[in-house]
């Protein structure tokens, strides 16, 4: 089997001839290209899947991250509220 960079040079060979032959479509490079470009095509197909689910999970831990803030923003509020109050008092209004 012919690598993609044989293929290619192959084909531009006969592209910058007078024009491909008549026989070309049965020829052997054809049969080469076709394999490459359908695993080309595959890799592109599986990277463009990994890349959606990758997306996802951005979101995912970006909204996890805001809840995160959130949470700890009420914590801090609550805090600075009951600053004020003694100690014993601040204890039982905890949750």
């Amino acid at each position: 089997m012919k690598t993609l960079d044989e293929v290619i040079n192959e084909l531009n060979y006969w592209d910058t001839c007078d024009g491909f032959p008549e026989s070309f479509y049965d020829f052997e490079v054809t049969k080469d290209a076709l394999y490459h470009l359908n695993k080309y095509r595959m890799t592109l197909d599986d990277i463009v899947a990994k890349r959606k689910k990758l997306e996802r999970e951005i979101d995912n831990y970006q909204e996890a991250v805001k809840k995160c803030e959130e949470a700890e923003n009420k914590y801090r509020m609550l805090i600075g509220e009951l600053e004020g109050f003694p100690s014993n008092t601040r204890m039982n209004i905890r949750w």
